[in-house]
């Protein structure tokens, strides 16, 4: 579940701030900053989210293994 709340902390990170900054670019900078912030933000995004979908896996694998041998 720690990842799950990872990923939900990226997103929630980005309503709380990135979307009242880019209110705040000028319209013509607009495309190139959100291209840019894109960009930067890109592998930690992917990184959370390949997380989030694993790390259920993992524990459901952990957690029947412990079932056995108790």
């Amino acid at each position: 579940m720690p990842t799950t709340r990872l990923l939900a902390s990226a997103f929630g990170y980005g309503a709380a701030n990135v979307i009242p900054t880019l209110g705040a670019v000028p319209l013509d900078v607009r495309p190139t900053f959100h291209t840019m912030m894109i960009k930067a933000n890109e592998p930690v995004m992917r990184s959370a989210v390949a997380m989030a979908i694993l790390t259920p896996v993992a524990a459901g694998r952990g957690s029947r293994r412990s079932a056995r041998t108790s």
